[in-house]
């Protein structure tokens, strides 16, 4: 599976696929929406339907996600989980919400529109529950991102969001779930301040359940993204995806860093948009115990860029947005790049 240009909220793709996330760039730049992602129908979702959104500079004292309101205006997005420092948030759809265009605020400055399309009828997660501590060594972790995946449901590394819950003082967490199924997987993003590895493991019980989770510190994992120039890319996605998933977004230089539990993973890398670089695709890496571990630097090759926009049939066109836009050799094998066309129908690869 490739890592998407835009959401990938984490491109999470253990046995399924997924979202982005990133490293703060500094609160004076505006919000960026790369990619909202949450099931196989693209950008819709139901009222109280789980939602990931993925982009830049969402970090600060307040974070919002705004939707279209039904009667105008704008309402607030219900249990809004940034997860700082990885360019992700997971929020809940609210009630009164329309289709219409999604707006990240952070400390008042508001990122441009987004569009997604809210479907009829009220999304229910069920009457049972999972629940459990996430702890490192013993001690509780706070503040931890849990959310239970659907397995196998992907769209271009989207995938369906379940529900999601942050973990308490005391490391405890619950999620909502029909009870029954052998689809489902918890994955676990400890804040980055902890040091900690994320994880994931499917769900193997009925009814309500208890499944905690013991965190380790794992391998510091560094390295620099450099493009064709070989200078250093900012905002390229750095996905790794093995037993867990996690992702940063490089820094002003490139570089990267990050915590993976030892073992094999496969690397992808996105440029941001608009970059002239070919993406990187499932490079296996072995990541030892002993830490840190330096990648070195991965230098992303050039090529020719191709750009236009992509705009529906109808009487009046309107610009097609997250539509696959794939360069590949004529006679097939692996894609040079693939991106989503943008809120504006654009797309460059």
């Amino acid at each position: 599976m490739k890592a998407s240009r835009v959401w990938k909220v984490m491109s999470w793709r253990v046995a399924l696929c997924v979202a982005g996330l990133s490293l703060s760039i500094g609160l004076w730049a505006a919000p960026v929406i790369r990619d909202v992602g949450f099931d196989a129908n693209g950008n819709a979702g139901q009222i109280s339907s789980w939602i990931a959104i993925q982009g830049e500079n969402f970090d600060g004292t307040t974070t919002e996600v705004l939707f279209a309101a039904s009667g105008g205006g704008t309402v607030s997005a219900t249990h809004v989980l940034n997860s700082t420092g990885r360019g992700m948030i997971i929020c809940q759809i609210p009630p009164a919400a329309v289709t219409g265009d999604i707006v990240v605020r952070v400390d008042g400055v508001s990122s441009a529109g987004y569009p997604i399309t809210i479907l009829p009828g009220t999304f229910t997660p069920g009457t049972n529950t999972i629940s459990g501590q996430i702890t490192d060594a013993g001690t509780p972790v706070a503040n931890a991102a849990v959310a239970l995946i659907v397995n196998g449901t992907c769209y271009h590394d989207r995938v369906s969001f379940w529900t999601a819950s942050a973990t308490d003082s005391s490391g405890y967490y619950t999620l909502d779930w029909p009870g029954t199924g052998s689809n489902y997987t918890v994955f676990v993003l400890p804040p980055r301040s902890a040091g900690l590895a994320a994880t994931a493991a499917p769900v193997s019980a009925s009814g309500d359940i208890t499944q905690d989770f013991a965190l380790t510190a794992g391998t510091t994992v560094t390295g620099t993204i450099e493009d064709p120039s070989n200078a250093g890319l900012q905002n390229a996605v750095v996905s790794f995806d093995g037993p867990g998933h996690d992702q940063v977004l490089t820094d002003a230089s490139g570089n990267f860093t990050l915590h993976l539990a030892p073992a094999s993973w496969d690397l992808s890398v996105d440029p941001p948009i608009g970059a002239h670089a070919r993406n990187i695709q499932q490079v296996s890496v072995t990541v030892p115990a002993s830490s840190p571990y330096s990648l070195g630097t991965q230098a992303l090759q050039g090529g020719i860029w191709v750009s236009g926009a992509l705009e529906d049939d109808s009487p009046t066109p309107q610009p097609v947005v997250a539509a696959d836009v794939t360069a590949g050799p004529p006679n097939g094998g692996s894609d040079f790049d693939e991106v989503l066309s943008r809120p504006d129908g654009t797309f460059g690869v």
